[in-house]
């Protein structure tokens, strides 16, 4: 039976009783629901075990006697209350459970701010790419649409003009040669620049949403003037075959023009075409090396601040913590051997053969490094171990940077083992599918886990996310589970790395990241040394 608020009088602290007024007593026994009011998933334990609550569920639980009800914060057990039930009531976790609600609503609040940060680094860094991609645009999309139409009209018109007077004179003369080389002229420039405006036009916007990760104004006006483009080019075709064919059938010396003429065009729009292809990969690229690209970049001893400690393994999930790095680099003289080569850069897809003096198997690094090859590739590798092979040279500190909270964790048994584990991973977690499909993930939807915030905070994570890994590894036959608990601590590349350093017998310090102080300074990196410390 449930009380109103008014009704119940809660005494907080580690054993509260709820006591009813006098007109609610009960003598047959207790009845009392927990109402989880927080914005985030917790475990309520009343002595049968815990039970997981989610966003505004309730759960009711009848009794002969007085019982200690425990609740802990899902993401944090840690944060943990409990509360002595005696009478019938409604216990709402915010209040019910002594100093448990007030921790985990401060828990909650510190990571909304968080997500909000993250969200503000996330769209600097977007606004930062696009800035980038802006000199890639050799053209407005409007005056591109204006130039298409205008020649397509004119191509239009001279076409109906030619074929209107070779009707009236099949002889070839002068005049007419001359008409006809003209409109097949006019084609061929407007071909060509129709061409340069499309290619334009799609690889811009492919651009843009490749490495923004999202569709944007630009993007959309950019697809609309390769739409137009690309029908252009339809009518533009069309239009010369009817000529073609009218020519050849009017007079044989209109068809000895109209052919060599139609082969210039197809070559010229062919080189027009990979001109233009290559010189926008180009400006990609150039476009990536300004923003995201990162090939390392290790110092050496310097004058006065002496030889700086060598970044050598960084998890790649914490991603604006990453921008830092790759900012103090650039601008800080922080030292570092991390290599990223993403989506659309130079060497992405790049494959490296094994040099024979390692004495490993496999075609490229792939194999010793993820058990398969991989879309994109192991040229980082190679440059990796270069970066790494000239820090130990200038003999800096190497230091390897792991999850939050999770230092020293995350190991591979050896470097021969590396590609192995990576295998196993990726197996167990292709399992989702049919996770997703079972029981225990169904009865988590109908409960409410659907309310979780799917919003990222600084390690890539949501409320959502974490819960659904959670559910996940209880799935899970527990040889697998602990398989993949055990591999919590670096990241998939990073596993590697470190094998590779133990494998070359290079010390290296271990370092547990944390996210907070390195965006913390996003616009302002540290020194070398605040962040060594």
């Amino acid at each position: 039976m449930e009380t109103d608020d008014e009704d119940v009088e809660a005494h907080r602290g580690e054993n509260c009783d709820i006591v009813p007024k006098p007109k609610e007593a009960r003598v047959d026994g207790i009845s009392f629901e927990v109402c989880n009011d927080l914005q985030a998933a917790i475990e309520v334990n009343p002595g049968t075990g815990w039970k997981v609550m989610y966003p505004e569920e309730r759960f009711r639980l009848d009794c002969l006697h007085p019982i200690d009800v425990a609740a802990r914060l899902r993401d944090d057990p840690d944060i943990c209350g409990t509360c002595r039930v005696g009478a019938t009531g409604l216990l709402r976790a915010k209040e019910a459970f002594g100093h448990f609600g007030q921790a985990a609503v401060e828990f909650i609040e510190a990571e909304q701010r968080e997500v909000e940060h993250e969200r503000e680094l996330r769209e600097a860094r977007l606004q930062k790419l696009e800035i980038a991609l802006n000199s890639l645009s050799v053209h407005h999309p409007l005056c591109g649409t204006a130039v298409l139409i205008v020649g397509l009209v004119a191509c239009s018109g001279c076409l109906v003009m030619v074929l209107d007077f070779l009707d009236r004179d099949a002889d070839l003369t002068p005049t007419s040669a001359f008409v006809v080389v003209l409109v097949i002229f006019l084609f061929c420039v407007t071909g060509g620049a129709n061409w340069l405006i499309f290619i334009s036009s799609a690889d811009q916007a492919a651009a843009e949403l490749k490495l923004l990760g999202k569709e944007i104004g630009r993007s959309c006006s950019h697809r609309c003037v390769a739409s137009i483009s690309y029908t252009m080019s339809v009518l533009l075709t069309a239009g010369f075959v009817v000529l073609t064919v009218v020519c050849c059938i009017t007079s044989p010396w209109f068809a000895l023009i109209v052919g060599p003429a139609g082969l210039c065009w197809c070559c010229c729009c062919s080189s027009l075409f990979c001109l233009r292809t290559c010189n926008n990969e180009y400006e990609v690229k150039k476009a990536c090396q300004k923003t995201i690209v990162f090939n390392g970049r290790v110092l050496d001893s310097h004058p006065w601040l002496g030889l700086p400690p060598c970044i050598c393994s960084w998890p790649g999930k914490y991603e604006s913590a990453w921008d830092s790095l790759v900012k103090s680099t650039r601008e800080r003289g922080l030292s570092a051997a991390v290599v990223f080569l993403p989506e659309g850069s130079q060497h992405f897809g790049t494959h490296d053969p094994i040099p024979d003096e390692e004495a490993l198997e496999g075609e490229c690094w792939c194999i010793p490094l993820y058990g398969e090859k991989k879309p994109w590739g192991c040229k980082w590798w190679t440059l990796w171990i270069a970066n790494i092979e000239k820090a130990v040279e200038y003999g800096a500190e190497l230091n390897v940077f792991f999850f939050e909270k999770k230092k020293g964790q995350g190991k591979v048994q050896s470097f021969a083992t590396a590609g192995q584990e990576s295998l196993r991973r990726d197996a167990i977690w292709q399992r989702k599918a049919e996770f997703e499909e079972a029981v225990e993930f169904q009865n988590a939807k109908a409960a409410g886990l659907e309310k979780l915030s799917k919003c990222k905070r600084l390690d890539s994570s949501s409320q959502y996310a974490r819960e659904w890994q959670r559910l996940f590894l209880a799935w899970l036959p527990e040889e697998d589970r602990k398989f993949l608990e055990a591999s919590e601590g670096l990241g998939n590349s990073q596993k590697a790395e470190v094998a590779w350093l133990e494998r070359k017998g290079y010390a290296y310090k271990e370092v547990e990241l944390d996210a907070a102080t390195w965006t913390r300074f996003q616009a302002s990196p540290p020194s070398p040394k605040v962040i060594h410390l």
